[in-house]
């Protein structure tokens, strides 16, 4: 028997994109893999940056 895990991806670690992987660690545990890709040349511009 197969024991497919699931996996998302999130593109862009900015602010939204690591409290969205926060939220889906807390909804779904260990079940899901996550990773977060973000740009390490882009810096980061404070606050008010989605705005």
């Amino acid at each position: 028997m197969l024991n497919l895990r699931q996996r998302v991806c999130i593109l862009g670690g900015g602010t939204a994109g690591w409290f969205a992987a926060l939220c889906l660690c807390q909804i779904f545990n260990s079940s899901v893999g996550i990773m977060v890709i973000s740009a390490q040349e882009i810096p980061i511009i404070g606050v008010g940056e989605g705005a």
